[in-house]
């Protein structure tokens, strides 16, 4: 296939998400995209098979996440205080 005809696949990996040209607003506005795409799914699956302990699941492993991650110095030492 010619570079350029649609379909074909580029063996630099120059086009796509991956792309390092991309800038980092670029990336991470689609990873923001992704990443909200993926929780209303995850949402939506609970409240269709009624698993309604499921989703208070995800927020309280989210919120960990979220303050395991975070770099304050107030937050790692409370979470070091729950193990």
């Amino acid at each position: 296939m010619a570079s350029g005809a649609p379909g074909s696949v580029d063996p630099m990996g120059s086009s796509g998400v991956g792309d390092p040209g991309l800038r980092w607003t670029t990336r991470s506005g689609l990873r923001l995209k992704h990443s909200v795409r993926l929780g209303r799914d995850v949402a939506r699956f609970g409240v269709q098979q009624r698993l309604w302990w499921f989703l208070p699941l995800i927020i309280v492993l989210m919120l960990l996440a979220l303050a395991v991650t975070t770099t304050t110095t107030a937050v790692p030492v409370a979470v070091y205080t729950l193990f």
